[in-house]
């Protein structure tokens, strides 16, 4: 009988054991694993990011109940290798109460309730990229700045839920397909907090399909220049030059030119009097259209000017020329490509003035083969040094750019849009501002010799080739949108005029945009140009924004102020 007992006492533990084992994996199965932040741990800004492990849940969301449980705002969870993620989660500063409701495989609610402290401070990580605009198969660079240090770095490059994970805050990313994207980044922080970049602190990347080639014009000969004038395209085909019309490329005129050779540029005055660079005769000619494009015989017989030598007015293998015409005193600007220098002469071919380069950090040219005016002062393509260099008038250089991104740079145009340069070595031709910020970029299949562009219904490219007797015809949509430096710097200074507030913080508090207005210089004087108004409008008080606040300039008082942070209802600047 004892025995019996022993025997049902046993299988009663026996069973009461696993019936409490199974009600423990039910327990746990039914809970809302978090795997950052922990219950009850300080949140150092206004933020953050939630990390749920996916286990047995089918969905997620999240909301603070804190200050207004009716209006408060449910933010959903989105999966990623086996981890929700719930981006950017509202605190207040002290103590928040967040609501997390799941629901499991079998249907069931799961609820669990999240108690933070936050220090309520601004934002945490921002992105910064190399470029925002560009065609299908972009590849950038995308950088992660954050003020902590983050022991994993988190990117959504196209903001589809999609996450690289790395250790490092530089990604090369690449994009594919045309579309605007806004891209996230997160970072996990060393005591295992995430925050995540907010989409309205991000500026958006605009990737537009590649420019479809429409036409091609053939002519006779290989073009090695190609200008734009009053409507009209002339290109430069050895011994002829080819007037089209740039709607649909018709011929429209045929110029032929008398004992040249080999002329490899060209330019043209307010007149549309062309100089043709004798190349390999080093001569410039002077060609009048009242008279049919016949040589200015107030010059020469035929209207050339300079001869074979390094002396002043001499060239050696001549390559290009700008004109410019800002004055009554006409200045023709001869890029004298085998002396490695920049002959300057008056219209009636007298030599003025000359300038190398060889007063600079840089050093004097090397093998030059594009110059363009940019309004009336020269750019030149430093070809043996992947350089563009700009210039003032009297030859003092002005500024460099393209070291690291150019490959044997030649032929240059000032376009509606910024510089167009062939970047040969490269394949590719670039649309850049006067600084070398990337505006537009076409890659081509063969090694460009010269190319234009110009705005009409549509934006249209026209290219040349190396050993090719075609001009291309590429066309994108006229309306290409993006975040180009004078777009930010606009979108910055309308909001200050127009008392926008929470557009201005939004750019205040984004270094993201603020160190881009301060690192690249174009944007920094379009600002400069804005100067006066708004500077007059915020210190003198009329601005709503900054009303009743003090401004600190640090460094001087002939800027802008912009990069500001606010510390007791003192605004100061944050950059310069």
């Amino acid at each position: 009988m004892f025995k019996k007992n022993q025997i049902c006492i046993f299988y009663i533990l026996l069973s009461f054991l696993l019936c409490g084992c199974n009600n423990n994996d039910d327990f746990e199965n039914n809970q809302i694993k978090l795997l950052s932040p922990k219950d009850n741990q300080s949140i150092e800004y206004s933020y953050v990011t939630l990390e749920i492990d996916a286990t047995n849940i089918e969905s997620v969301t999240a909301k603070n109940t804190t200050t207004d449980q009716e209006n408060s705002l449910s933010l959903d969870g989105f999966k990623n290798n086996n981890v929700f993620y719930i981006y950017n989660v509202p605190l207040v500063e002290k103590e928040n109460q967040i609501d997390l409701i799941a629901i499991d495989n079998n249907g069931s609610t799961i609820e669990h309730t999240l108690s933070l402290t936050s220090q309520a401070k601004g934002v945490a990580v921002f992105l910064e990229m190399n470029q925002r605009e560009g065609y299908e198969k972009l590849t950038t660079d995308i950088t992660i700045k954050t003020s902590t240090n983050p022991l994993e770095y988190l990117l959504d490059k196209e903001g589809n839920n999609i996450i690289d994970q790395a250790k490092t805050n530089v990604f090369s990313v690449t994009y594919n397909e045309e579309g605007q994207f806004i891209p996230k980044a997160t970072i996990r922080t060393e005591d295992n907090v995430l925050f995540t970049t907010i989409d309205e602190h991000t500026l958006p990347v605009n990737i537009k399909a590649k420019p479809q080639l429409s036409s091609a014009t053939s002519v006779n000969e290989q073009i090695f220049d190609i200008e734009k004038f009053n409507g009209f395209i002339y290109a430069l085909a050895n011994t002829y030059i080819y007037k089209f019309d740039e709607n649909d490329n018709s011929v429209t005129e045929t110029i032929l030119l008398d004992s040249v050779s080999s002329p490899k540029g060209f330019c043209y005055d307010t007149e549309e009097n062309l100089y043709v660079v004798d190349t390999d005769n080093d001569r410039v000619i002077r060609l009048l259209k009242a008279s049919g494009y016949q040589g200015d015989p107030l010059i020469s017989p035929d209207g050339s000017f300079g001869s074979t030598g390094s002396s002043d007015g001499f060239f050696n293998k001549p390559i290009d020329c700008m004109v410019d015409s800002s004055k009554n005193d006409e200045k023709i600007f001869v890029l004298d490509s085998g002396n490695n220098r920049v002959q300057v002469f008056n219209r009636a071919g007298i030599f003025l003035s000359k300038f190398d380069g060889n007063d600079t950090t840089e050093g004097g040219f090397n093998n030059p083969q594009g110059i363009v005016a940019n309004s009336t002062a020269p750019i030149i393509a430093d070809t043996g040094n992947n350089l563009i260099r700009l210039f003032y008038q009297n030859g003092k250089q002005k500024r460099v750019f393209g070291k690291d991104t150019l490959k044997s740079p030649t032929k240059l145009s000032f376009t509606d849009k910024g510089l167009l340069i062939t970047d040969t070595g490269n394949k590719r031709i670039l649309i850049t501002t006067t600084f070398g910020y990337k505006i537009k970029e076409l890659e081509t299949s063969n090694i460009p010799s010269a190319a234009i562009n110009y705005i009409t219904d549509k934006d249209i490219t026209l290219v040349s080739y190396q050993g090719n007797n075609e001009m291309e015809r590429f066309i994108t949509d006229s309306d290409a949108s993006g975040a180009t430096p004078e777009k930010v710097v606009e979108k910055f200074v309308n909001a200050i005029l127009s008392d926008e507030r929470k557009q201005v913080e939004n750019m205040i508090a984004n270094p993201s945009i603020m160190d881009r207005i301060y690192s690249d210089q174009n944007m920094f004087n379009i600002l400069k140009e804005h100067l006066i108004i708004v500077n007059e409008y915020i210190l003198n008080s009329k601005s709503k924004i900054f009303a009743g606040v003090t401004i600190t300039f640090k460094g001087t008082e002939d800027i802008l102020p912009v990069g500001l942070i606010k510390e007791n209802d003192q605004w100061f600047i944050n950059k310069f």
